[in-house]
């Protein structure tokens, strides 16, 4: 089920990975005179690094997650497993694991992705500008009509 996820952030470090390769032969990236290309490559390095920052904080999220959702799992799993024998114990270090990591999986992760994301989404309007100036939102084509013979 979180399977998906852990897919899409590997293939979001890929891309970032290509992305900055791709960045660093841009002159944006060199030493540069000209101040305004100068900015600009300052702005994209930033952002290339806070989002790779905010990739970071949600991969820790999305562990939290698959831990609870585990945990979730671990009381039927159990109770199958041992054919409905209710005195077989779950071993505590088992169940205590998946919540202290989970626990602490989501406290340090989420409010570091939204302080990363904050700064970032600053950056990206200065580097890129507002974004329905380079994206199609609520835009979509209309599909174009058969020529009718």
């Amino acid at each position: 089920m979180l399977k998906p996820l852990f897919d899409d952030q590997n293939k979001i470090y890929e891309l970032l990975s290509r992305f900055s390769s791709v960045y660093k032969q841009t002159p944006f990236a060199l030493t540069n005179s000209d101040e305004r290309i100068s900015k600009i490559g300052t702005l994209y390095g930033e952002w290339l690094l806070l989002t790779e920052e905010v990739h970071k904080e949600r991969l820790k999220v999305i562990t939290a997650v698959r831990n609870l959702v585990e945990l979730d799992a671990l009381v039927p799993d159990h109770i199958i497993k041992n054919n409905g024998d209710t005195s077989v114990k779950i071993p505590a270090e088992e169940f205590d694991q998946k919540c202290v990591t989970a626990r602490v999986l989501l406290k340090e992760g989420h409010p570091k992705e939204q302080e990363f994301e904050k700064k970032r989404t600053q950056i990206s309007l200065e580097a890129f500008g507002e974004p329905d100036s380079y994206i199609n939102v609520g835009q979509a084509e209309a599909p174009k009509e058969e020529s009718k013979k």
